[in-house]
């Protein structure tokens, strides 16, 4: 079957518009910037391997939706005793943002003995389907728990 030039050309204004159609959706993203406290119990949590920059906050900078962001952070064993870890969130605001996050770590369970620092990688990740643009902040929970 042969197309006649009017038919390619159809054919080709057809493919350009869904290109342009196409390019657009992929434009319209959205930026969100959020800054989390970092809350411990029985241990501390660092920047750094040698201990000696104390985070307090995580900036997790602008995340798109389908996104995510990664931070590592070094947590010591403060306890005389040995602990395990545990993780949750808390006072999002605004409350209803929590839906389209996800917060993990690579924390495996393993046993801190006492002043024992491990690097922990911390993943924020986005959902797609988040609509609007907006400011968000959480807390990070973590807590150490005697063994």
């Amino acid at each position: 079957m042969t197309l006649s030039t009017r038919e390619k050309i159809l054919i080709g204004a057809l493919a350009a518009t869904i290109l342009v159609a196409a390019a657009l959706v992929l434009v319209a993203t959205y930026t969100i910037h959020n800054t989390g406290r970092i809350v411990t119990v029985g241990l501390a949590a660092f920047w750094d391997p040698a201990g000696t920059q104390l985070c307090t906050s995580i900036d997790w900078g602008e995340i798109q939706p389908g996104g995510m962001k990664g931070v590592t952070l070094y947590l010591k064993n403060t306890q005389g005793l040995n602990i395990t870890l545990s993780m949750n969130t808390s006072s999002w605001q605004p409350p209803d943002v929590q839906q389209y996050f996800t917060l993990a770590w690579n924390y495996s369970g393993a046993l801190l003995v006492p002043a024992q620092m491990i690097p922990v990688q911390f993943t924020l990740s986005l959902s797609p389907l988040v609509q609007n643009s907006t400011n968000f902040s959480f807390n990070i929970n973590l807590n150490a728990t005697q063994t």
